[in-house]
């Protein structure tokens, strides 16, 4: 296998992790917006690790319990200038529709469109490395054949 060949296998065998990562959350959030129970939660600001931010809101569940979710499940890394501008235009306090399962209340999705299909767009930005990776791995196989390397069996 050549360079082409190895480049190809990496960008299929990592794009698809991700790609399939990415189908789990959307079936999960999805499955959570058919089954769940619907209430008004607030926004509740930004949970940060290290320099990546996730918008948080809060909720309160039929139990009388107060839950904290995310708005999409993908972390998004924000410079400092980046950060004072999303600070700026945050309205902490101003309701959102949620949804959360009422088994486990902690497992909720905010039920805005990024809220459950923000996943798909994961999705979508891996679908070219994936099909990239597919044209490099039948690109060498092609080489191989022409060069007398292996034999043409499909």
């Amino acid at each position: 296998m050549g360079p082409k060949g190895v480049f190809g296998g990496l960008f299929l065998l990592i794009g698809g992790f991700f790609f399939c990562v990415g189908g789990y959350a959307l079936v999960d959030a999805n499955l959570i917006a058919m089954n769940g129970v619907r209430t008004t939660g607030q926004i509740a600001g930004y949970d940060t690790i290290g320099n990546r931010r996730k918008l948080a809101f809060t909720f309160t569940a039929r139990t009388g319990e107060t839950f904290r979710g995310h708005f999409s499940r993908a972390w998004t890394k924000t410079g400092p200038l980046r950060l004072k501008r999303l600070e700026a235009e945050l309205d902490v306090g101003r309701p959102v529709p949620v949804i959360y399962d009422p088994a486990d209340p902690q497992r909720s999705v905010a039920d805005t469109f990024m809220g459950r299909f923000g996943a798909l767009l994961h999705m979508l930005v891996v679908l070219p490395f994936m099909l990239m990776g597919a044209y490099f791995l039948r690109s060498d196989r092609r080489e191989q054949i022409e060069d007398g390397w292996v034999q043409r069996r499909f």
